[in-house]
């Protein structure tokens, strides 16, 4: 692993030793020094520990006195931590980041190295129930999230207006599983959502672990142009469509949708989302499918699919929880379905559900009826089963227009 992409976040470091100079004293006994990334980070923190009051005189002083002050960062930088946090009410937020990926940069290590029981320990340490809040912690983090609401701050649109009102939208620390059997178009509705979110200028990174790029542009031209994929492959185009196609190409251009195609371990998806985040930001990741990640085939990580099939899932909710992101990820179901009368999924459906039923916070069932019967509708239902904030919601659906080649709300509204 590339020491530049192992997970790290520089700001939430900040951000942690800025609350500290801000309130005078250390706000978290959670953290060790090797939690830090970078050296800067982790000689401040080592500095702070042993001092009473933390404050910008009193850490230059240590750091010098140690004769570190320089590899720290001199006293400028401790002006700019300072200044890179408005309030220390959100320590404890940041310094969780700062734990978490201090975890999943063990955890990497360990797995590259094969170290299967050193990565069962980590993520029980990683499960623990976390330190007590105090009252006035409570109270904090009530204010700090009033705060939030009245900046007006709210999840992500799916793009349907159905979808929005079960759900009440996409929100950062989500692990979001869509469960459907084979054709019922996992891929095709996240690429939908995928790029309603990009037009609305929210960072998008898209993992296709099972579709090439050269299929998911096919897909997206016939979202976009109303050109089908038949002709695209035959190319009967007139003038006007090779127009049409120039004209996606453009659009995709100023999109920000970044796609990571071919197969993925959890290992690369951290690293990439992590180097998305410092670097340009990211807002949603969406990865299609699990049980095509890599790591459900090794057996470093688990004995039996359905403990592969958990560490998995427990990555891709530690990256909502770094990341502060939703993580929409589809999933495979068995075929216990299929020898049912009524073939509407439920929970047991998912493969290795129990792992992938504990780890979510939001399960969605698709289903299409019309795949059972010879009465083709193009009704997509969708069923809220899980949601750990909202509960359970009746089935919702959208309807497939094939001229357009994409879903709609079932209300003919396409907003």
């Amino acid at each position: 692993m590339e020491g530049s992409l192992a997970p790290h976040n520089i700001d939430a470091e900040e951000a942690v030793l800025g609350s500290f100079l801000i309130e005078g004293r250390k706000l978290v006994d959670f953290l060790v020094a090797d939690d830090f990334y970078a050296e800067p980070t982790r000689l401040i923190f080592k500095a702070c520990q042993d001092l009473k009051p933390i404050n910008q005189i009193t850490v230059a002083q240590k750091l010098n006195d140690i004769g570190v002050l320089g590899k720290a960062g001199g006293a400028a930088y401790l002006s700019h931590l300072i200044s890179s946090v408005p309030t220390s009410l959100d320590c404890r937020h940041y310094a969780e980041i700062v734990k978490r990926l201090s975890q999943h940069r063990r955890l990497i290590n360990l797995a590259d190295k094969g170290d299967f029981d050193g990565v069962a320990k980590v993520l029980r340490e990683a499960n623990k129930a976390p330190d007590i809040l105090k009252p006035k912690d409570i109270a904090d983090e009530l204010m700090a999230m009033m705060d939030t609401l009245k900046r007006g701050s709210r999840g992500l649109s799916w793009g349907f207006i159905d979808l929005d009102r079960i759900t009440a939208g996409l929100y950062p620390d989500d692990l979001v599983v869509i469960g459907a059997r084979p054709s019922v178009g996992k891929t095709h509705l996240m690429l939908q959502v995928a790029l309603s979110i990009a037009k609305k200028g929210k960072i998008v990174l898209f993992a296709s672990i099972e579709m090439q790029v050269r299929k998911l542009l096919e897909r997206i031209i016939g979202m976009e142009t109303d050109i089908s994929i038949f002709s695209l492959r035959t190319q009967i185009l007139d003038d006007d469509d090779w127009g049409s196609v120039a004209n996606v190409a453009g659009k995709l251009a100023d999109l920000p949708l970044y796609l990571l195609p071919s197969n993925r371990s959890c290992s690369n998806l951290v690293m990439n989302a992590e180097r998305m985040k410092n670097d340009i930001g990211l807002d949603i990741l969406m990865v299609d499918y699990l049980q095509l990640m890599s790591d459900c085939r090794n057996p470093k990580f688990g004995s039996t699919q359905s403990e592969r099939v958990g560490y998995v899932c427990k990555v891709l909710k530690s990256i909502a929880g770094d990341l502060q992101i939703p993580v929409i990820v589809a999933s495979q179901l068995n075929r216990n379905l299929e020898y049912r009368n009524n073939k509407r999924p439920i929970l047991a459906d998912l493969r290795e559900s129990g792992d992938i039923e504990q780890d979510a916070d939001v399960i969605l069932f698709m289903h299409r009826e019309e795949l059972y019967n010879d009465e083709p509708d193009g009704i997509l239902e969708i069923k809220q089963s899980k949601n750990r904030q909202l509960g359970e919601a009746p089935p919702i659906k959208l309807v497939w227009l094939p001229d357009k080649y994409k879903y709609a709300n079932y209300s003919g509204l396409d907003k």
